[in-house]
């Protein structure tokens, strides 16, 4: 569960909302790279909840919940969650249909819901009596979040602020161009920049959500 939440979903969630502008004239499978990486992480994800949800299952012996701690609800609600994607996903509309964009809103809300209460089910499992889990859990966790919202929050503005910079040079150009000084040769080359820099900062935190895995399982193995 831990490798599915924080791991892959993270990583996917980041690419699918980041990252679609990336590799534009480049596929992998028939179909965009970042889909195809997206779709790839969030296959492997559900695989490994729905692994984790059968073998949590036989180890308790089915369902005994007798306890106030919210742990299981959640588990279950963010379970149930995890698998209506992919059967919305077979019912996903064209590109150019009218009704894509209520699917893009549906995908997107019960995705990110799905990993929110996902981990805030993960912070519950520390209260548990059966994990033996230590309150640096909470500290590992609580440092995951703060470093993918601000990888978000990076992502974000740096779309922001380049799409702000591709405006204002469109205008640019086109005053030129009406006074016949056009010249958009060093375009391509400012796009290259801002997509590198995109995929180091990418690699960056893929290289961060491996340290806090590797510290998760540290935590959970000696607990």
């Amino acid at each position: 569960m831990v490798t599915a939440w924080v791991g892959l979903v993270s990583l996917g969630i980041l690419l699918a909302r980041h990252f679609k502008s990336s590799w534009e004239t480049r596929t992998l499978c028939g179909v965009k790279i970042w889909f195809a990486l997206h779709r790839g992480l969030m296959i492997a994800a559900l695989i490994m909840v729905v692994i984790a949800f059968i073998v949590i299952f036989v180890y308790k012996g089915g369902w005994n919940y007798d306890t106030s701690n919210p742990h299981a609800v959640l588990g279950c609600i963010a379970t149930a969650l995890g698998l209506c994607q992919p059967i919305m996903a077979l019912f996903r509309p064209a590109a150019d249909h009218p009704k894509r964009p209520i699917f893009n809103w549906l995908h997107f809300t019960v995705g990110n819901a799905a990993q929110i209460i996902a981990v805030i089910t993960i912070f519950f499992a520390v209260s548990l009596e059966s994990s033996g889990l230590k309150d640096n859990f909470y500290t590992v966790m609580a440092v995951f979040i703060i470093v993918y919202l601000l990888f978000h929050f990076f992502f974000q503005v740096h779309t922001w602020s380049s799409q702000r910079k591709k405006n204002n040079e469109v205008k640019m150009l086109d005053l030129a161009g009406r006074g016949g000084l056009a010249n958009s040769n060093d375009a391509p080359e400012k796009n290259l920049v801002n997509q590198a820099i995109r995929l180091i900062f990418l690699g960056i935190y893929t290289i961060f959500v491996v340290v806090i895995l590797i510290a998760l399982y540290a935590l959970i193995g000696v607990a």
